[in-house]
């Protein structure tokens, strides 16, 4: 995933090593061996936004659009300066449709 998406948060851009996670996009505990070891089943994010996306409070159209939870209010979709009409840089290809659509029907908080 650090060279998938160059060493950078999907989200912020940041590079520091030290703050990225490997964030899956099907968990780990639900995955098989196979998906668990997939490029197309991460993302590279840093803390904050791993944490916001393992928590389902954050999640990724297809097309790399940002969605909010509704238990994100404005205020603090400011504070974390995310932008839900903005396309970030996901990489999508084929074979994150159905982990995406795992993370957005199952993880994710409407």
């Amino acid at each position: 995933l650090i060279e998938k998406y160059h060493g950078k948060c999907i989200i912020t851009g940041i590079n520091l090593p030290e703050v990225l996670v490997a964030s899956h996009i099907k968990p780990w505990a639900v995955s098989n061996n196979d998906e668990r070891i997939s490029q197309d089943n991460g993302f590279l994010l840093s803390a904050t936004y791993d944490r916001l996306f393992d928590q389902g409070l954050i999640s990724s159209q297809n097309d790399g659009k940002m969605m909010l939870s509704s238990m994100i209010t404005r205020d603090n979709a400011e504070r974390l300066e995310l932008e839900p009409t903005k396309n970030y840089d996901i990489k999508y290809d084929a074979g994150m449709r159905d982990f995406l659509s795992y993370h957005r029907d199952i993880i994710f908080i409407k």
